[in-house]
């Protein structure tokens, strides 16, 4: 992260970390297992656009296909091993449960 934007450098090596951590923690699914990194279901996007027209009052937003494709992710795919070893790293990031 750091290397690609070098402001970062400013920010505590730990903040860092759990942003990190918090995100792949909440972002990894079991689509991207099946389909490959980045990958993300159309439906969950239509629903999330419908959400942000409606709770951020945006009657306008581009049509799905103009905000969002898999296009050009779904290539890299981990191994069983690997997503042991980055389901471990990211544990300690995940919400608690109440």
């Amino acid at each position: 992260m750091i290397e690609a934007k070098p402001e970062l450098k400013t920010q505590p090596r730990k903040l860092l970390l759990t942003q990190l951590g918090n995100t792949n923690a909440l972002a990894w699914s079991e689509a991207f297992e099946k389909n490959g990194l980045g990958w993300m279901d159309p439906e969950e996007q239509r629903q999330t656009r419908q959400n942000v027209m409606r709770y951020m009052d945006i009657p306008n937003a581009p049509p799905i296909e103009k905000l969002f494709t898999n296009q050009f992710v779904g290539k890299v795919k981990l191994t069983a091993e690997e997503w042991r070893k980055a389901r471990a790293w990211a544990a300690p990031y995940l919400p608690k449960k109440a």
